[in-house]
């Protein structure tokens, strides 16, 4: 796909919803050498800070991803990245690992929920006295 415009990022920037990173080409972290790594991960945080992005959140392209990446971007100051992942933890998470759910715009509000809830572990709660 496409990335966003300038007048696109603003807008949704205006709307007051969170930027995230995800390199500057979409490209397969794990097959980059280390100063390419090193670059797309520095270069997609910067693009947001010029937008005035203080949570910097990252996403892996399609959830590819080694211990090396996650050091990266940690390194490299983002706050917490996500992975394509198959459930919703409700257990304290990796930051630099947290799973996420696909959703996609044709999604109806009863997928949604169904997806939601399938998906989601909770935590074993203690039993009561």
């Amino acid at each position: 796909g496409q990335t966003a415009t300038e007048e696109e990022i603003l807008e949704v920037r205006a709307r007051g919803a969170t930027l995230g990173a995800h390199t500057l080409h979409h490209v397969d972290m794990t097959a980059l050498p280390d100063p390419e790594l090193q670059h797309q991960i520095r270069r997609s945080r910067q693009r947001l800070e010029a937008y005035g992005q203080e949570f910097l959140a990252y996403a892996y392209p399609w959830g590819h991803h080694t211990i090396r990446e996650v050091r990266a971007v940690r390194e490299e100051g983002f706050s917490c990245a996500v992975e394509i992942g198959a459930a919703i933890s409700l257990r304290m998470p990796d930051l630099y690992r947290l799973s996420r759910l696909d959703i996609q715009r044709d999604v109806e509000l009863p997928d949604f929920v169904r997806m939601v809830t399938k998906t989601m572990r909770v935590p074993s709660l203690p039993k009561a006295l």
